[in-house]
């Protein structure tokens, strides 16, 4: 049982969320978890909140699975990668042997990331993050192979629905969760 986060209340009602279109930064990333999310409404003082397991995990698992979709980066995934990676402008700058003022342009969409840098943004995603997110499939040949898509519009979205999932494991282990995609099934 969940006690308010407010008034500290213990008869916190639960309701676990069917579908959750995520916010803030998630939101620009087009994430939407499906049976992850738990809302909380304090009866006493009226609060609400949502409760999502393992964020830095999911955020690591939404950063994992963008990069292995072949379609070109936009300036907000840049910027939310780099952040997940917890890189500093500066530091991305010196990774990528560009200057400051190019990451700021690359992630402001005034220019685009040239393929050679954007592979080693891929990659180096996901050797950062692949242990954080160990639900997600990331084979880095993948990368190295990959044909980059462009995008049609500057401004559409790489649509992703995850899901949390608990792994069972030894006896003597604790649970874990991880996050996996919802595969899409093609209608016919």
């Amino acid at each position: 049982m969940s006690k308010c986060k407010e008034c500290g209340g213990k008869n916190v009602d639960t309701e676990q969320l069917e579908r959750y279109d995520a916010d803030n930064e998630l939101k620009e990333m087009g994430v939407v978890l499906v049976d992850a999310v738990e809302r909380h409404k304090c009866p006493d003082c009226k609060a609400t909140w949502v409760n999502i397991p393992d964020l830095p995990g999911l955020l690591a698992a939404v950063a994992v699975y963008r990069v292995m979709a072949p379609l070109k980066l936009s300036g907000h995934e840049i910027k939310f990668l780099r952040k997940v990676m917890e890189i500093s402008a500066k530091e991305f700058a010196a990774l990528l042997e560009v200057s400051q003022e190019t990451v700021s342009r690359w992630e402001n969409d005034k220019a685009p990331m040239g393929p050679a840098n954007e592979k080693l943004l891929r990659l180096t995603t996901v050797f950062r993050l692949k242990d954080s997110a160990p639900g997600v499939p990331c084979p880095p040949e993948y990368i190295s192979k990959m044909k980059i898509s462009p995008l049609r519009n500057i401004n559409a979205v790489h649509k992703m629905t995850l899901y949390y999932m608990q792994a069972l494991l030894a006896a003597d282990r604790e649970p874990e969760g991880v996050w996996r995609e919802q595969k899409r099934v093609a209608n016919g």
